[in-house]
């Protein structure tokens, strides 16, 4: 008797660690700090985003190359995703302060969602994907395992790029930040 697990519904993200240099994130910093924010309804509190403000970070930030090295993961990643060619569609920069908290949400008319962590410690907030299985909470499951997870979790790191679907809903699943000045890079993309 041969037995199986299928593994029917995986939900892919992808992480690359060290994707920008020391010098290339203190620059980034910099150019984070010198622009203006506004509050964003995806936060909470002591919060800031370019989102909305016509800014696209990653095409217009002043390290060399950036842009395109991004787009090129994009679509390494969107083809092991088994999708076509992607283009970033828009980026933006956030600035969350202590006591701020991500809310949950999803990034529509997006096919993959990314975020680049400029300035992230241990107390900073992690970053929280819900599970896409509306049905997983109907049951007392007995142990954890990948299969009944309500969500996993990452902690993220300084010089990370992290990518998923964006559909997969996300946040600080009302976790609180507690590092000032927790600064990322996000971004969306299209097709072609």
């Amino acid at each position: 008797m041969q037995k199986s697990v299928l593994n029917l519904f995986p939900v892919p993200i992808f992480t690359v660690d060290n994707f920008i240099t020391d010098d290339e994130r203190n620059s980034l910093i910099l150019e984070v700090e010198n622009i203006e924010h506004k509050q964003h309804s995806a936060f909470t509190n002591s919060s800031f985003s370019t989102h909305n403000l016509g800014i696209n970070f990653l095409k217009e930030t002043s390290c060399p190359g950036l842009f395109q090295k991004t787009s090129n993961v994009l679509n390494e990643f969107a083809s092991s995703y088994g999708l076509s060619e992607l283009k970033i569609s828009t980026s933006w920069s956030n600035i969350q302060n202590s006591g701020s908290e991500l809310l949950d949400h999803m990034h529509p008319n997006s096919k993959i969602s990314g975020c680049i962590y400029l300035n992230v410690d241990e107390d900073s907030s992690k970053i929280y994907f819900h599970n896409p299985n509306p049905y997983v909470v109907f049951e007392e499951y007995v142990q954890s395992t990948p299969y009944n997870h309500h969500y996993y979790w990452l902690q993220p790191k300084n010089n990370q790029l992290l990518m998923f679907p964006s559909w997969l809903k996300h946040g600080s699943n009302n976790e609180k930040n507690k590092t000032d000045g927790r600064i990322s890079i996000a971004f969306n993309s299209e097709y072609i």
